[in-house]
This record gives structure tokens, sequence and C-alpha cells, in this order.
């Protein structure tokens, strides 16, 4: 089970121990960091966002205050940037920065971008081109290994590499998808 990042804030002050008794009743494990009254991190896995994002209403009536979560594959300056503005955009919501980077991206605004950029600064070309190769084969390695002329252990060991550098599994829908964004945007 990978461990996922979700930044949250509220709009006013939560009550002390009160978030972390909400989060307990949706019965999914987690490690909880208060950094304020109204700002913090939860360690989680992928099967705490569906009881997190259904529950929200009921734990917003609960703490009497609008609460918004972000997941993240990491705490990094974007998951801290992008959980700011999407505050504008999903108040009482559970998203993830590629719900922010796509509103972003509508309305011309490129402002995330060198810090998009940055998730992927240091990475070899093979490495990023593996990643690659797998999503346009269908998330079919071995396809992918042939698209690139290496051998499926190679493939295997370079993709790897690949989640081990950025923390970004391409099997992950949402992963995929902050790939691709930056596939197309961030190489400008």
């Amino acid at each position: 089970m990978s461990e996922f990042v979700y930044l949250y804030r509220s709009e006013e002050p939560l009550p002390r121990g009160g978030l972390a008794r909400a989060l307990e009743a949706l019965g999914v494990g987690f490690r909880l960091e208060e950094e304020s009254p109204t700002e913090g991190v939860v360690y989680a896995g992928s099967g705490f966002f569906m009881p997190l994002s259904s529950s929200l209403m009921a734990i917003r009536d609960d703490l009497g205050t609008t609460l918004s979560f972000l997941r993240s594959h990491r705490d990094d300056p974007l998951a801290r940037k992008l959980m700011k503005e999407g505050l504008a955009y999903f108040p009482n919501s559970a998203f993830f920065l590629v719900d922010v980077l796509l509103r972003e991206f509508y309305y011309q605004d490129f402002s995330s971008l060198p810090l998009l950029k940055s998730e992927f600064s240091g990475l070899e070309r093979e490495i990023y081109l593996t990643a690659i190769a797998y999503l346009r084969s269908g998330l079919d390695a071995k396809a992918a290994a042939e698209a690139i002329y290496v051998h499926r252990n190679t493939f295997s060991y370079r993709l790897n590499k690949f989640i081990a550098a950025t923390g970004l599994d391409p099997r992950d829908y949402h992963n995929a998808l902050l790939i691709e964004l930056y596939e197309a945007f961030g190489k400008r």
C-alpha cells in the first residue's frame, strides 16, 4: 500500500482533537500532524480518499467549519501551493493536485509550472522516457519495453527508478495525469 500526503485546511480553528476523532470514525488507518489550529497533514493510503470524501459534509457539521483536503504523492512546494489555490475551487472537498492544475491551466494560469517542472528536474532522460512509454502503451510493460528497445527487466528497473525518484507511480490515474500534464505543459 502506498502512503499519500493529505494536506488540509479549515476556515476556522478546529477543536482540539476534533479532527482526529472525526477521521478515526472513517475506519481507515492514518497518521495526523497538526501544524496549526487550521492546517496540517494526514498520512494515509489510497483507501483513505473515498471514505474521507464522502464524509466531509458530516465532518464539517460536526466540527463547525469548512474543511478541504488535497491528496499528493509528497509534501512539497507544489502541493502546498495547490492546496492554497484549491480552496477557492473546492471548498469542503477532497481533491487531487491534478484537479487544481487543470483548473489553473483552463484559466490560462501557468504559475504552478515552475513547481511542476521541479517534480521532474534532475531525472535522467531515459528514466523519464520509460514512464512516458509505459503510459503511451496503456500500462503494458511488455509493449513499452519493446517500444523503447530495452529488455523487460531493464524496463522494470527503470520504471522502479522513476517511481523512487518522483514518488509518482504511473499506475495511479492521478499520478499518470500529473505526468501527462508535465509532458503537455512542463516542457515549454
